[in-house]
Formats: structure tokens, sequence, C-alpha cells
């Protein structure tokens, strides 16, 4: 198994790799829009960067909007898969939501998430057109 370490995508070259791995894992294998990959919310938005060594295999982000704080675009690459990394970036986009005072965390991903979605905890709370929303309560 390897050594994950994941980390805040803190420079812009941390983002381009956690949009690479976006494009390819959420735009290539589960065909979604291209807004997957990259939208104008990715700014201000926190990124995670799961590293196996100097290599880049996985991202999420978490964003707050109004009152909400959202997890989305969770991806990881299929080698790096069933292996903790997914978990590793949830809990830490969890952690850094406590740090910044969310008590309520949503998040947002296609079907075929939901069931990573409730290993991490997240309860479904609706379903449409393919897409699950799910909450977790941060204590």
């Amino acid at each position: 198994m390897p050594s994950i370490q994941v980390r805040p995508a803190a420079s812009s070259v941390d983002r381009e790799q956690a949009f690479d791995i976006r494009r390819s894992v959420l735009c290539g294998e589960l065909h979604l829009g291209r807004e997957a990959a990259r939208d104008p919310f990715d700014e201000e938005a926190f990124h995670l960067l799961a590293l196996d060594g100097e290599k880049p295999v996985g991202t999420g982000r978490l964003l707050r909007r109004g009152s909400h704080w959202i997890i989305e675009h969770v991806a990881v690459l299929a080698p790096y898969r069933r292996q903790g990394t997914g978990r590793s970036l949830a809990a830490g986009l969890v952690a850094q939501a406590r740090t910044a005072g969310c008590r309520r965390l949503l998040a947002l991903g296609p079907q075929v998430a939901l069931p990573f979605l409730q290993a991490c905890g997240f309860e479904l709370e609706s379903q449409d057109d393919g897409v699950v929303l799910t909450t977790l309560s941060v204590p």
C-alpha cells in the first residue's frame, strides 16, 4: 500500500495538478461536464492534494457559499482508490471546515459517489438528476 500524504494545494502548480486529476476522473471517467474540472468558485475554495511521494493522486475542495459549507470534486486516480486516499481527503476537508467554525457540512457528488460519502459519515439528504446531496454534522 502506498504512503499517501494529504496537504493543502497552496501553489498555482498544486492547483493545476488538482484540476488535472479532476479533469481525468470527473470528466474523463465519469463523463461530468467541464465545470467539474474547473469553475469560477475554485479561486475562493480550499483545495487538498493527495500525493504518493511527488506524484499527485487525488484532490478535493471545500467551498463556503453564504452560510453553507460544501465538499465537492473529490477525485482519486484509479490505482489509488479503495486504499483510504479518498477518506483521507474527506477527513482533511472536514477538519478544515471544523477549524473554520462549520457545524453542518454538505457534500455534493454524482450518484456513484454515494457509497463513498456514506462511508465517510455523510447522510443522504436528496437525489436529483444523478446528483446526490449529503450532510454531516461537524462536532
